[in-house]
């Protein structure tokens, strides 16, 4: 896997404010159509994202942002 893409995390409060996470790696497989994203951590694994056309929400050409629920 080619881990080419800037994914900020960003974290939300209980609040309701948004609060500037963590940044992590990202990989888009166009053949399933999902985006893998890998944060930062000694244990990290991939977590796949529900299906959706990356390429509307990239920023530039590799920055995805992404809220966590």
């Amino acid at each position: 896997m080619r881990w080419n893409l800037r994914v900020e995390i960003k974290l939300p409060r209980s609040d309701g404010r948004i609060v500037n996470g963590e940044w992590g790696k990202g990989f888009y497989d166009h053949v399933k159509g999902t985006v893998f994203i890998k944060r930062p951590g000694k244990f990290s694994k991939k977590i796949p994202m529900k299906i959706f056309d990356v390429k509307r929400y990239l920023q530039g050409s590799d920055l995805l942002t992404v809220i966590q629920l």
